[in-house]
């Protein structure tokens, strides 16, 4: 099969381009041989977006209920043959459930202390926190968990 085209894997494709782009930079080449480099770039880089694309296309989306949980669970995409079997149960043994900061009071009197010390050393300011401001940011829910309180204590201070 003389006039078949070679396909090559999307890895391999994206080292061949990237070894290009390194024998362009260097400019080692003489301009005919640079010619040519370019032009295979931009050919493979072109054959690498239709994979992508193709790829994109092969994605099945999954849609988040209003708990914000996905409709099907790994589970039921492996069942369905969406989800591959060896990945679902490699991530299922790496399951690690962090509850929300509002089920964790405990732990949100120590993570305000430490953002409000941190807020302090990065902008150079010090100031007090009442009692009656701490209690009010123990008792917030903190729907953005962390990073909410985190962004909070900063522009607090």
């Amino acid at each position: 099969m003389a006039g078949k085209k070679k396909t090559v894997s999307f890895e391999d494709g994206l080292n061949r381009l990237e070894a290009l782009a390194a024998q362009l930079e260097a400019g080692e080449l003489p301009l005919e041989e640079l010619l040519k480099r370019y032009e295979e770039g931009v050919k493979l880089a072109a054959e690498l977006e239709k994979m992508l694309e193709a790829a994109k296309g092969r994605m099945q989306e999954i849609t988040a209920g209003q708990d914000g949980m996905p409709k099907l669970t790994p589970a039921e995409l492996t069942e369905q043959g969406s989800f591959k079997a060896e990945l679902f149960y490699l991530l299922a043994g790496l399951v690690l459930e962090i509850p929300p900061l509002r089920r964790r009071p405990e732990d949100l009197e120590e993570l305000i202390h430490q953002g409000v010390r941190e807020a302090f050393e990065q902008y150079g300011r010090y100031h007090k926190i009442t009692a009656g401001a701490e209690r009010l940011l123990r008792e917030y829910a903190w729907p953005g968990n962390l990073i909410q309180l985190r962004t909070f204590l900063n522009r607090m201070v």
